[in-house]
Formats: structure tokens, C-alpha cells, sequence
């Protein structure tokens, strides 16, 4: 059977480890029993072995017995994706993020684009933001990776641009070339993939996009929506760049 994963947010070692309330709380909705195997990780590409010692709906232990090492080879891409969606509606922002954990990503950030329908202040941006990370952190332990995808704060697409690194991938059903034809030419790498809102991109912002240097690429003959576009490119990215 295999063990169950857990992400903790501190230290790792053999010996007893005492649980975050939330993760013991976790053991008990799965109904895990003393001397189940677990897994536990904390974004660092280790994972560690170990059996629940003590089971308690808010105090639990996990006795650890050994380091399995840092086992990202088979777990992370060869080269970094980077995410920049538009902010969508609540729901189709969560499976943005799951999906796209579960695809390798290794950074999403939120763009309040002109045409997004959703709009953050800041409370409620970081409201947010802690919301995504813990879909983050859920979506690793259930899909084996052992780093957590970073979730950055919304921004501007001025502001992402001046931080934003790797080749500028501009997902457009007009123009520019084929997602086939520009990894043929360009050989594995960081990119950024920039998906607009339901609305698409202004003209303004395609214009900011294309002078900071990013590539319009297409991708087949339909239209996809944007929830759906960074997952079928982070997927194809994959098929096109990876031996395995």
C-alpha cells in the first residue's frame, strides 16, 4: 500500500515528529491508525519515511525512520514553467493552480488584467493568495512532488513583466507560430506562459507583452478557455522538450 504524504513546514529528522494540528486533524479524516506508513516533506525535495507513533485529532506523532533523499529527478521538470494568469472567477483560479502543480509548474502569478472580472484589494488578495497555496500544497502531496509551487501576490502586468524571467510565451489564436514549431526551434528552457481573461487581452496589454519580447504562439485550431490553457500548454511543453 502506499504511504500517505504529508507537507509539514518545519524542520524535518529521525525520531518522533509532532504534527501541525491541521495535518493531525488530517489523519484522523482519513482515518489513519498507529502504525500506518506516511510520508512527510517540506518543499525542500526531501521526503521522508516514517509510521504514525500516536494518532489524536489534534496531536499526533509520526515516528520518522528514515530520509528516502531528495528525489526531485522523477518529480520536477528539467526546466522551470512559470504561470502568468489573469485572475478569473474563484473556482476556475483553484483548479488554475491544481492543475498546474500537477503539471510541474514552479511559480503562479496572478495578473489583474483590464478585462479580468475578478478584482482583489488587498485584504482580500492575501486572503487569496494563502488560499492558493494551500491548494498548492494538497495537489503535491496527492501528485508525489516534494517542492511546493510558489503562488506570488496579483500584480500588474507592468510589474510582473520587470521581474519576470525566461523566454515570454504568449498564448494567441492569432498570429505568431505554432507551440510545435517554436519548441523545434528553441531548446529546453525557462518560460513564462501569459494567459489572458475570459475576455482576452486589451491592446494595450498585447503591445506591453510584445515589446518586453514575448512570443505570440498558437496552439491548434480552437480557441481554449483560459482555466484550461496553461494545463494543455504545460502538458505540451512536456511531450515536446522531455525524453521521458
Amino acid at each position: 500500500m502506499t504511504a500517505t504524504r504529508f507537507y509539514i513546514s518545519q524542520t524535518l529528522h529521525r525520531g518522533e515528529v509532532q504534527l501541525p494540528k491541521a495535518v493531525a486533524h488530517h489523519l484522523a479524516v482519513l482515518r489513519l491508525r498507529v502504525g500506518d506508513a506516511v510520508q512527510l516533506f517540506n518543499g525542500d525535495g526531501q521526503v521522508w519515511a516514517g509510521f504514525v507513533s500516536t494518532l489524536d485529532k489534534n496531536i499526533s506523532t509520526v515516528m520518522v525512520i528514515e530520509s528516502l533523499g531528495f528525489i526531485d529527478s522523477h518529480c520536477e521538470l528539467p526546466f522551470e514553467i512559470t504561470v502568468a494568469q489573469s485572475l478569473v472567477e474563484p473556482s476556475k483560479m483553484d483548479w488554475v493552480v491544481e492543475k498546474a502543480v500537477e503539471l510541474g509548474v514552479v511559480r503562479v502569478q496572478p495578473i489583474a488584467a483590464s478585462r479580468s472580472v475578478t478584482r482583489l484589494d488587498a485584504d482580500r488578495a492575501a486572503k487569496r493568495v494563502a488560499h492558493w497555496q494551500a491548494i498548492a500544497v494538497a495537489a503535491s502531496e496527492q501528485c508525489g512532488r516534494n517542492r511546493v509551487m510558489q503562488i506570488e501576490s496579483p500584480t500588474s502586468m507592468a510589474m510582473a513583466l520587470k521581474t519576470s524571467t525566461g523566454a515570454q510565451l504568449l498564448l494567441h489564436p492569432e498570429g505568431g507560430v505554432s507551440l510545435q514549431n517554436w519548441c523545434a526551434a528553441n531548446p529546453p528552457q525557462p518560460v513564462t506562459l501569459w494567459i489572458g481573461p475570459e475576455g482576452g487581452w486589451s491592446q494595450e496589454e498585447l503591445k506591453q507583452l510584445e515589446a518586453a519580447g514575448a512570443q505570440r504562439v498558437t496552439f491548434g485550431a480552437r480557441v481554449l478557455r483560459t482555466e484550461s490553457a496553461a494545463a494543455a500548454i504545460a502538458a505540451a511543453l512536456q511531450a515536446l522538450w522531455c525524453k521521458n
